[in-house]
């Protein structure tokens, strides 16, 4: 705490105690929402509040003290107290779980509050909240009366205003409608690009994932706003919160194959118990959570049998023969085999836990970073509620590195690092303003829970923020390239636009 002292004024011993007793009382008062007694006591007659949400307005004692129940409060942290004479300044941090309204409402910012000493009492002259930059909320002041005969009205419309406040804060992607952003959210990164596998022709690549809830106390922010957090930090857990979730994904051919058709190469919904990691000021973000979840994954396929697989490269080997024109028909014979390979069935139902922790990092060429980690755990169960027997590999495929997805994956790691390059305080302009100087790195390590270490799978993503659009190149080297040939070890280039709290 830090204490500024003016003049040859002293402060009596006690005072900064005392500021810090009476910030609390303040707090504990608005969180019970109807001791207006109380809070009177501790205003001065001439208080003053300015925040986001409170109109400009002649209020009497009576009605000030009302309204400044009804916008509510929530506890600090980060504390400091500035004493100068007979008066004195608050600042610090605040989380408040909005009670009034709802549970899961939840809000974040910074406050100041100015106290002044009459006749041996310290009294709140004026309070200012603010609230985090992302958060994007309505304009109270043109909707909220001035004069409600009711007082209870006055509290009402409140709730009612930070009620879509909230939904505003919900739709942190901006592109879904706010009801929508306060269900829906990614489960995995959705992403669209072209993307270059070792034996296959280049595609359009498209991958579709979200989770939405059947039972959960609310979304932690995209963003932990907290500093000088670590790995190795105490936090709690919140939950249980149930969400299904599912991913899609889709390849299409576009003038590399006959008709360029539009390939099925990953259907995977789950059910996933999530746990959200919550510190004194509730919970910490969207990469703090531990979950655990029973999920199904297939390509949507057909093929299941030696017959099968030669009659329908049959069918693709006509294609050729029936083709248009000579380029078309060299297209078709070329293709027909891989085309046919991308319609053998394989399925598994898994279950399994994952891990997420975020922490700040201010490292000498990356100030302001952010790192994340993900640790995840999938067995793949040989018979499954949803899938029945696993189908992988099939001993008539005939490919001398055919084996067991377990002995390539079950085990991930996932290491980011987002960069935000330090600006100045004026508005964006020219080339800062296209880019953002926003980065982020990533390495995910994957191997098998079967002889792990010995079948490894390294994939190296880095981006930036393009006008806006989270734009990511991408190498991977190893195993899994798709459920077709996970298996094989191969390479793959790519470059996505990638939406995942980038």
């Amino acid at each position: 705490m830090l204490v500024a002292l003016s003049g040859a004024w002293a402060a009596p011993v006690g005072d900064e105690a005392e500021l810090l007793r009476l910030t609390h009382e303040f707090e504990r008062t608005l969180e019970g929402a109807g001791d207006q007694p109380a809070l009177g006591g501790l205003l001065h007659p001439n208080y003053t509040y300015t925040g986001p949400d409170l109109p400009a307005a002649k209020l009497n004692q009576e009605d000030r003290v009302i309204r400044r129940i009804a916008l509510g409060g929530g506890p600090s942290h980060e504390v400091v107290v500035r004493l100068s004479g007979p008066v004195a300044v608050v600042t610090g941090s605040y989380s408040a779980a909005q009670a009034l309204a709802r549970p899961r409402f939840l809000v974040h910012g910074r406050f100041t509050m100015t106290w002044v000493q009459v006749g041996g009492q310290w009294q709140l002259l004026a309070e200012h909240r603010s609230l985090n930059d992302e958060l994007e909320w309505a304009s109270l002041a043109a909707k909220q009366p001035v004069a409600v005969a009711d007082k209870s009205e006055i509290f009402a419309a409140t709730v009612e205003r930070r009620e879509e406040g909230y939904t505003e804060t919900q739709a942190q992607r901006g592109s879904l409608p706010k009801k929508i952003g306060r269900l829906f959210r990614p489960y995995e990164a959705t992403q669209i690009g072209y993307t270059f596998d070792q034996g296959d022709e280049a595609f359009m690549d498209f991958k579709f994932s979200t989770m939405f809830p059947l039972y959960h106390q609310g979304y932690p922010e995209p963003i932990r706003r907290s500093t000088g957090e670590k790995f190795w930090r105490s936090s709690g857990l919140t939950g249980p919160n149930v969400y299904f979730a599912a991913t899609v994904r889709a390849g299409q051919y576009i003038e590399t194959r006959p008709s360029s058709p539009v390939v099925a190469k990953r259907f995977n919904p789950l059910l996933a118990v999530r746990f959200w990691s919550t510190n004194r000021a509730g919970p910490e973000s969207e990469e703090n959570f531990l979950e655990f979840f029973y999920g199904h994954e297939s390509n949507g396929q057909f093929i299941a049998s030696r017959e099968r697989f030669e009659e329908q490269l049959q069918v693709y080997l006509n294609q050729a023969h029936d083709a248009s024109s000579p380029t078309s028909a060299t297209i078709a014979e070329k293709t027909a085999y891989r085309s046919t390979r991308d319609n053998i069935s394989r399925g598994w139902d898994y279950v399994g836990l994952q891990f997420a922790r975020d922490w700040d990092a201010d490292l000498s060429w990356a100030p302001e970073s952010k790192l994340s980690f993900r640790a995840r755990l999938n067995y793949f169960l040989p018979k499954g509620a949803l899938q029945g027997p696993a189908e992988e590999y099939n001993a008539w495929e005939g490919d001398p590195e055919g084996k067991q997805r377990r002995r390539v994956d079950g085990l991930t790691f996932r290491y980011a690092l987002t960069v935000a390059t330090p600006r100045g305080n004026g508005p964006l302009v020219g080339l800062e303003r296209l880019l953002q100087f926003e980065r982020r790195y990533v390495l995910i390590w994957t191997t098998g829970y079967e002889n792990p270490f010995r079948y490894n799978t390294f994939r190296l993503e880095a981006g930036v923020k393009l006008a806006g659009l989270p734009l990511m190149a991408w190498y991977r080297y190893g195993y899994n390239s798709d459920l077709i040939d996970y298996y094989r070890r191969d390479h793959s280039v790519g470059l996505m636009l990638s939406f995942w709290n980038f």
